[in-house]
């Protein structure tokens, strides 16, 4: 599309400040920040069809507007195909309307700056491509369009999932991993592609986030797990039902700025990557303190709160021998090789088995890290607790060795080490979070393990 300004000389070009509904023949220039997929309306008092396109502009840190194009089928989709978020358009003789703040219309779109919206037909108005001084607009795409300090911690909206149940939120995250493009189909027999992402924060381990939206969909395509960071604006908190879990929902009114300008995102991005990923345990939805778990229970009532509270996390102490601790068998490895990136488990190459990890997808050289994958059964007078993963600064701390060290013991260390905890008493403090394989059988990982006397057992234990 060339542009239009020597061509539409009549046309005045106007900011995005300035607009008001008494100007015509103008030419607004800015960045897309959103752009939605084309739809189809029906207009049932004349029995017709027309397409439609939305996307969101901006020409200033602080000004930007919804813009709708109307049209054919065809002419939409072909219009839809010439430009994307991150693109620099003209859009030329738009009609200048208010918004209604209080209209169905402005509920389906994201919120907005400007107190207009720029309604755009195919027969009277046109967007282009802008294609001279681009440069200048460029930064707008990476600023936050909300307040960069507003927004919520994962922690702090999962923790509160309640109280903030339906509202739009705010969110400064970093991306864990991104899935593969699905094709999913719907009730109404459409197919829609859709992308499974996962972020976190300092506060917390992993939220899943699934992304509809096709360009969206498209472009978290080149998210760098633990390099790219989220500025997440009108987030909703849902129960996932499928997941048994907590997920951020994507929806009309969301806006997503990847890689924002701010200070906040590149300490965010800085911590990630010096240290999330290789420190984090999947098991565990956010940093706790072991010493902060004083919630005494037997294993009954772990199980019975699982069966009651399935869908959330929770913590307990636990008094309780260890029946199964097995570091010298072949029922299981006990020290694995795993990508320092994202965790998983590497080829016999050290490749990493993601595909949308950076050493998985090539653009990072392999980068393993040796680590324990042990787990252990508990059992008190009212039951047993089993495959109890152990983090690794419990592992560490029972083995007494660093898993690189474990490697090289031989088989009758590993057994001596397994008799100096097996059938012992201890306080367990552990973390408790949901399965979404299945909701009886939740994950258990232990956050501390330490050796208690007899008498201190018996005098702490509970009855039930």
């Amino acid at each position: 599309m060339a542009s239009l300004i020597d061509s539409r000389e009549f046309t005045k070009r106007v900011a995005i400040k300035d607009l008001n509904p008494s100007v015509t023949n103008i030419l607004i220039i800015g960045i897309v920040i959103d752009k939605r997929s084309p739809r189809i309306v029906s207009c049932k008092k004349r029995n017709t069809e027309k397409s439609l396109l939305k996307f969101t502009m901006r020409d200033s840190e602080v000004d930007f507007i919804n813009v709708t194009m109307w049209g054919s089928q065809d002419f939409i989709e072909n219009l839809s195909m010439e430009f994307y978020m991150g693109t620099v358009v003209e859009v030329i003789n738009p009609t200048v309307a208010f918004r209604n703040l209080r209209g169905h219309d402005d509920v389906l779109v994201p919120d907005v700056t400007s107190s207009f919206t720029l309604s755009c037909d195919e027969t009277q108005s046109k967007i282009t491509r802008h294609e001279t001084d681009c440069a200048r607009y460029f930064p707008l795409a990476h600023i936050p369009t909300k307040c960069p300090g507003d927004f919520y911690s994962l922690r702090d909206a999962y923790e509160n999932s309640q109280m903030l149940k339906n509202r739009s939120l705010n969110f400064l995250v970093v991306v864990k991993s991104v899935g593969e493009v699905k094709r999913i189909k719907m009730k109404e027999g459409e197919e829609k592609e859709m992308r499974e992402i996962s972020v976190m924060d300092r506060t917390f381990n992993s939220m899943p986030l699934t992304i509809w939206e096709l360009e969206m969909v498209i472009r978290a395509g080149s998210w760098k797990p633990c390099r790219t960071t989220l500025f997440l604006a009108d987030f909703k908190l849902e129960w996932n039902k499928y997941k048994s879990k907590y997920a951020l929902s994507y929806g009309y009114r969301s806006i997503i700025i990847d890689n924002p300008i701010t200070e906040q995102a590149q300490e965010l991005a800085t911590w990630a990557y010096s240290t999330a990923l290789a420190s984090k345990d999947e098991n565990i939805p956010f940093p706790i303190d072991p010493k902060t778990v004083n919630t005494v229970m037997s294993s009954r009532a772990v199980r019975e709160k699982v069966k009651k509270e399935g869908t959330r996390t929770f913590t307990a102490l636990v008094y309780a021998v260890i029946y199964h601790f097995d570091l010298d068998g072949c029922s299981a490895p006990t020290v694995v090789r795993q990508c320092e990136y994202c965790n998983w488990s590497v080829n016999e190459d050290d490749t990493c088995k993601n595909c949308n990890c950076p050493s998985g997808a090539g653009t990072e050289l392999p980068s393993t890290v040796t680590v324990f994958d042990i787990r252990m059964h508990i059992a008190d007078h009212t039951g047993n607790l089993m495959n109890c993963k152990l983090t690794q600064a419990v592992a560490k701390h029972l083995c007494q060795c660093s898993a690189e060290e474990f490697l090289a013991k031989t088989d009758d260390e590993k057994t001596a080490l397994k008799f100096r905890t097996l059938f012992k008493h201890h306080a367990v403090r552990i973390i408790v979070s949901p399965n979404s394989c299945d909701n009886n059988k939740p994950k258990v990982t232990a956050l501390s393990c330490e050796r208690t006397s007899l008498s201190t057992h018996c005098t702490l234990v509970p009855m039930m």
